[in-house]
């Protein structure tokens, strides 16, 4: 539990919404746009796409955080471990 409370206090939650917001609306301009100027379909499909990859960046701020949490537990139980 003390994995989502971190979560929870530094806002990741708040981070992955403005992502899917961000996304959702890239898509949403290009799905208006690109039939003005004449581009195929193929052209919103690869907007799609690269919109897809791009969510493999919201990946990088989740492992530091996973970190810091394993390393915390790590130096309590060492403490505890030193007590005993």
């Amino acid at each position: 539990m003390a994995l989502f409370e971190e979560i929870r206090r530094r806002n990741v939650h708040r981070v992955a919404l403005a992502y899917i917001a961000g996304a959702w609306l890239i898509v949403q301009v290009a799905e208006t746009l690109l039939p003005v100027f004449g581009l195929e379909p193929e052209a919103l499909r690869i907007v799609v796409i690269k919109e897809d990859l791009s969510h493999i960046d919201f990946n990088p701020p989740l492992p530091p955080e996973v970190i810091a949490e394993v390393e915390r537990m790590r130096a309590e139980r060492a403490r505890v471990g030193e007590g005993s």
